[in-house]
């Protein structure tokens, strides 16, 4: 029996809104991946989630975790005693996040306008941790 998970509204707008509409290969890629993930790729817990960018491999040095099916963890380790992290339900509100605002970055651009910039080269699917 497969199960489906059933989208937020507004992420059922996003996908519907970027089909056919993305600026690069690798973006396409990143939204077919994450749709199907959304509804039917459940994770554990922070056990089992899926790593999506960890924080070694790019300069800002931040991570993305998706959890259970379609909640978000972004973060950045400064070396405190826990990492500063912003918890999303659904992969639109992660996108919106504006990393100046929450300390993720010196420059003033959203989640999605920074995965753009690097043409979502951070990302890797199917790494569990």
């Amino acid at each position: 029996m497969k199960i489906e998970n059933e989208l937020w509204p507004s992420d059922i707008k996003l996908f519907t809104e970027m089909e056919g509409h993305y600026q690069s290969e690798n973006e396409r890629i990143f939204f077919e991946q994450m749709y199907r993930k959304m509804q039917s790729e459940y994770t554990m817990n922070y056990d089992g989630c899926e790593l999506l960018i960890v924080e070694s491999e790019n300069e800002e040095g931040v991570f993305l975790f998706r959890l259970e099916y379609d909640e978000f963890i972004f973060g950045i380790d400064k070396g405190e005693s826990s990492p500063e992290i912003v918890h999303t339900m659904g992969l639109r509100e992660l996108l919106d996040i504006n990393m100046f605002d929450n300390g993720f970055s010196p420059r003033n651009l959203t989640i999605w306008n920074w995965l753009r910039e690097r043409d979502y080269k951070d990302i890797t699917y199917n790494r569990y941790g």
